[in-house]
Parts: C-alpha cells; structure tokens; sequence
C-alpha cells in the first residue's frame, strides 16, 4: 500500500482512534488520581480526629483539676465550719463563766 494509492499506511491514527486513546488516557489518569483523592481526605479526617483527641484529653484534665479544686474548697469549708462552730462554743463558755464569775462577785458585794 503505497501512499498514491490513497489508503492511509497501518500506523496512521485516524481521528477516531485518537478521541478514542485520548479518552481512555483521560480515563485511567483520571482513576490514579482517585487514590490521591481519597488518600486526602483520610488524611484530613485522621488530622480532625487527632485534634478531637487531643480537645478531648484537654477538657478531660480540666475536668479533674476542677474536681480536685472543688474538693479541696468542700474541705476548707467543712473545716471553716468546724472553726467557727468551736470559736462559738468557747465563746459560749466564756460567757458563761463571766456570767458566774459576775454572778459570785455580786453575792459577795451584797445589798
């Protein structure tokens, strides 16, 4: 088959052939890029879930010092508590002893 003869050599691409290459060039380039893809966005959703973790750890640890900070003031309450209910008390009996010591001095004093 020469090229006078009008028919076109075995190695030419028609323009059919070509969309055709060209789309499944298109096609498989389009497939690899899947993986990429994909790949991105489960990078992105491990990135999202170590930052929820590491939110999570915060609110945790915040969560147990204010416990413990709650506890220690309950404690220092009871205690204040106690104080106050012990200064009463010894208050009480000052009084009561000035009151007897007031008493006795009064006797003695007389009409």
């Amino acid at each position: 088959m020469s090229p006078e003869s009008g028919s076109q050599p075995p190695h030419a691409v028609t323009p059919r052939v070509f969309l055709q290459v060209e789309l499944k060039s298109q096609e498989a380039q389009s497939l690899q890029q899947q993986p990429d893809h994909y790949l991105g966005h489960l990078q992105q959703s491990v990135a999202t879930y170590q930052q929820q973790v590491a939110a999570y750890q915060q609110l945790t640890s915040e969560k147990e010092a204010l416990h413990r900070q709650f506890l220690q003031q309950t404690q220092l309450m009871n205690q204040l508590q106690q104080q106050e209910a012990w200064g009463k008390a010894v208050a009480e009996m000052a009084r009561r002893k000035l009151q007897e010591t007031q008493g006795r001095e009064r006797l003695r004093a007389g009409p």
